[in-house]
Parts: structure tokens; sequence; C-alpha cells
């Protein structure tokens, strides 16, 4: 059979289930982020690899209702092991979403029903599937990671088509957003780099997270009623609540701050970003159906100012990052986190050394406890 080298895996081959040498040539990493451009704004001129990223402005996705998207579903090709995959997603990929995400079964039942009526998402649902196959014992990693990445950047191109986003689709766009940065956090960890490389994703899995609030913000109303008690409700919400009990994960890190000789932009970028990752700790404590969601949300909430810092290098902000790192270790039964948050922590005390390592004592005291039944 002849590969008709359509990028980034020809047609023949996907309908085929063959491994194609085209898409081999083309590199295998699920989500390339480039690291030089890590430092650009989330904005239309951003990119994951060929395709436009989420845009940030609130305002190019104007508030609508109106036209159907439906004539795009005609438009598209579906084959024998996306209907395979879309399986995948509703009797694997929902059920095990249920351990880490509020509601996980029925946010996935929710986005099969949405993709019906969005190509954008369905794509992208079909493209989560293949890179949780990907991740499985006895599949074909690299066909299940290039068909990923075929998927996801037409979905990409499609959503960023859009002029607006209408109150109709407004449930479609926040599962799309939400898939989307999942597939980011997987890309982060997917392959072996090291700690430069990790750390230039993790910047752009910030900025993508800050673009998703901001896109969805517009129609949140329309979204907050059908996701009802989800912990993923507070994503667009503004202020974090305060705590009413004596810190404790993150009391070495105010201890830290005290200490440190900092200006006073970065005092508050670290203060807030501090304050929220106590505040996700205190809600994933004895819920483990948060976990998945408490990882996207510090995401959301870190201040750019708190991105910019990681971008330099800064002590302080790493290991706030290490900090942040054991929300991804409790969540490592998930498929898109893995051993990350292990990785992550690591990564993180080699590279500031000696030095800095009592501020680090305690994520690797996590790493160290044996694992529980439901972590």
């Amino acid at each position: 059979m002849k590969c008709d080298e359509t990028h980034p895996s020809c047609h023949n081959c996907t309908n085929s289930k063959r491994q194609c040498s085209f898409a081999r040539s083309n590199g295998s990493s699920l989500v390339h982020i480039q690291p030089q451009r890590s430092d650009l704004p989330l904005d239309g001129n951003s990119k994951i690899g060929s395709s436009e990223l989420v845009t940030p402005d609130a305002n190019s996705h104007k508030v609508a209702r109106s036209p159907s998207l439906r004539r795009d579903l005609l438009d598209e090709d579906y084959n024998i092991i996306h209907f395979q995959l879309l399986y995948h997603v509703e009797h694997r990929l929902s059920s095990d979403a249920q351990q880490f995400i509020p509601k996980g079964q029925e946010l996935f039942k929710n986005s099969v029903r949405e993709a019906f009526t969005a190509a954008y998402l369905m794509d992208a649902l079909i493209a989560i599937a293949a890179a949780h196959k990907s991740t499985l014992p006895g599949e074909d990693r690299d066909f299940y990671q290039t068909e990923a990445i075929r998927l996801l950047t037409r979905s990409l191109t499609k959503f960023n088509a859009q002029d607006e986003i209408t109150e109709d689709y407004a449930m479609a766009a926040f599962l799309y957003t939400m898939l989307l940065g999942q597939l980011v956090l997987f890309d982060i960890f997917s392959q072996e780099e090291d700690l430069s490389i990790i750390l230039d994703r993790f910047v752009h899995c910030m900025k993508l997270h800050h673009g998703i609030r901001k896109v969805v913000a517009p129609v949140w109303h329309k979204v907050k009623p059908i996701l009802g008690g989800c912990h993923l409700t507070e994503w667009v919400n503004d202020g974090i609540p305060k705590r009413r009990e004596p810190e404790s994960e993150c009391s070495p890190l105010w201890e830290l701050l005290g200490r440190s000789d900092v200006s006073s932009q970065s005092r508050q970028a670290y203060s807030s970003s501090i304050e929220a990752l106590q505040m996700m700790f205190d809600c994933t404590c004895g819920l483990p159906t948060n976990r998945m969601a408490a990882v996207q949300e510090w995401l959301v909430r870190v201040p750019m100012d708190f991105v910019d810092l990681i971008s330099q290098r800064r002590p302080e902000a790493l290991i706030i990052l290490a900090y942040y790192a054991v929300l991804l270790h409790h969540a490592r039964g998930f498929w898109a986190v893995g051993s990350g948050g292990r990785c992550l922590i690591q990564s993180v005390t080699s590279y500031l050394g000696e030095h800095w390592s009592r501020w680090l004592e305690w994520p690797n005291e996590i790493l160290s406890k044996p694992p529980v039944l439901i972590e």
C-alpha cells in the first residue's frame, strides 16, 4: 500500500492501522511545544506544533446565539478506528475519570453528546482516546500518538476558525478546552526530557490554561448550571477563599518567602500562587475525585507574573512548582499525569542543588511514602 503522505499521518496507513513511515519522519510528540517560543503570550500567534492555540482575548470570541456547526461534521472523514476510539471514551476513559475528576463520568458522557454537534470536540475526544491508548500495555504507542496529534491538529484548526463562541455551543467549547488542557499536560511528561524543556512546556501549559479561562468566561453562565457542584466550576471565579485553619502543606513556602529578598511584584506573585496552592491541597484532602480538577485549576489561578518567574528559573518559583508537583503525584493514577509529579520534584531538586534542599524536603518525603489503594 502506497503512503499518500497526508500530514501528520497518511489516511491509507491510518485506515489500515499500519505504522506510517512518513509520520515517523515528522516526529512522534503528541503536542510539540517549541521551547524557543515558550515566552510568547498565548494569543493568535502562539502555536502548538503548527496549529494555533486557544485565543486568550475574551473579546476575540464574541458571545452570540447562532450559526450551527453541524455542517462541519459533513466535511470530516472518520473511520472504523475512530469509532473504536469513541467506544473507548465511553467505556474506559469515562469510568477512569470518575476517580480523579468530580462527575468525571458525566463530563465524558456530556462530551460524547456534545461532540455530535461540534466537529472540533469530536476530533478532540478521539484524540484524547488515542493518547490514552498510547499509554496502555500492549497497544501500538507510536501509532496512537501519531493519530492523536493528527486529530488534535485538525481540532485546533476548526476551533480557532470560529468567529465567535455561541451560547448554544458554550458547553462544547468548555469541554473542548478541558480536554485540550489534559492533552497538553500529558505532553509535558510523555517523553523523557531535561528540566529546561519540561519548564518551557509548563510555561506554555500555564499560558494555555489562562487562555482557557478567558475563552470560557463569556459563556460561563450557560455552562455553570450544567456542571452543578463540580469542582471545575471554580475555574473562572475570581479571588481565593480565605483559609480558616492554620496552613500546613505550604507552611515552608511561606517561611521561604519571608526569608527571600525579592521585589514587591515578585512577592505578590509568589503569595498569590502559594495561597492558590494551599486551597488546592485543602480541596483535595480526603477527596480523591478532586485531584485532577485541582491540578488544572491551580494552573488557571496562578498570576502571569509567576509564570514569568518560572521562565526566569527563579529558585523560589521552582520550589513552589515542586510543591505543586505533589498534587500531580497524588493524581498519578490519572493517565495524563502518570509519573509527572515524581519527575518534576526530582528534576527541580537536582537542578537547585544542596543550597535549596531544605525547602524541598517535604515534596521528596511524599515520594518516599508507599502508595495507598486510591491515590
